[in-house]
């Protein structure tokens, strides 16, 4: 039983760190002006395939 619970406790921790490492990233694209770029990019698109629906 105790070495579930410690496998429970690292498959936490490994999920913690998984979810920082990936909000860290984000928020150096975002200085970075990476996530601006990709939104701009997105709503280009979006705008371009709205038009040709038309």
């Amino acid at each position: 039983m105790l070495r579930v619970t410690e496998n429970i406790v690292l498959i936490v921790i490994a999920a913690l760190a998984t979810v920082a490492l990936v909000d860290m990233l984000y928020q150096a694209g975002y200085e970075y002006g990476v996530v601006e770029g990709f939104r701009a990019g997105m709503r280009e698109r979006a705008i371009e395939s709205e038009a040709t629906e038309l």
